[in-house]
């Protein structure tokens, strides 16, 4: 490891999953299977990998940052990954060559329930 680089742990892992599911409750994102893995493809921090037909997702988190992997950088990146999901069907018809309107309308309809969900629990 490089001066300015941290290497985050197996308890860095367990508490980023912890906050990931504790964001897939919050927007109620049931409908993936979601899987774990401490390593990334060569991105810092962490990443998300989906495939919206499926549901299938892989979220991942860096074994090394830099930036000092604190609770709330831990949770920051835990919610945006999250977030990666929540917008995962429209990011995937939108590279999908032959979508139709009705498609692109259902998952941009999806996303805004899932945030009208969530802000009506909030009293938003």
């Amino acid at each position: 490891m490089q001066q300015g680089e941290w290497e985050t742990t197996a308890e860095h892992f367990e508490k980023f999953k912890e906050y990931a599911l504790y964001y897939r409750d919050k927007f109620k994102l049931y409908s993936w299977e979601m899987h774990f893995a401490h390593e990334t493809n060569g991105t810092p921090l962490a990443q998300t990998q989906s495939w919206y037909l499926s549901r299938l997702c892989e979220i991942r988190l860096g074994p090394i940052w830099y930036e000092e992997p604190t609770d709330g950088r831990l949770k920051f990146a835990a919610r945006h990954e999250i977030l990666e999901l929540l917008l995962g069907p429209l990011t995937g018809i939108a590279s999908s060559r032959f979508t139709s309107q009705d498609e692109i309308d259902a998952a941009d309809h999806e996303a805004i329930r899932l945030i009208e969900n969530l802000l009506d629990e909030a009293g938003i």
